[in-house]
């Protein structure tokens, strides 16, 4: 019973992370990438994303 809940528990997540709008998911990607890069390859980042 405590497997089958915690399936239930996961798939919850899952639903909600994909309910969240994607864009906002990527936004806040890149916007940890934008720390994470340095500055040559972020103009190179920016570029290839819309």
């Amino acid at each position: 019973m405590f497997r089958a809940c915690e399936i239930l528990f996961m798939r919850g997540i899952i639903g909600q992370m994909t309910h969240l709008s994607i864009s906002q998911f990527s936004h806040s990607y890149f916007k940890i990438l934008k720390h994470l890069v340095p500055q040559s390859r972020r103009k190179h980042l920016s570029v290839k994303h819309p």
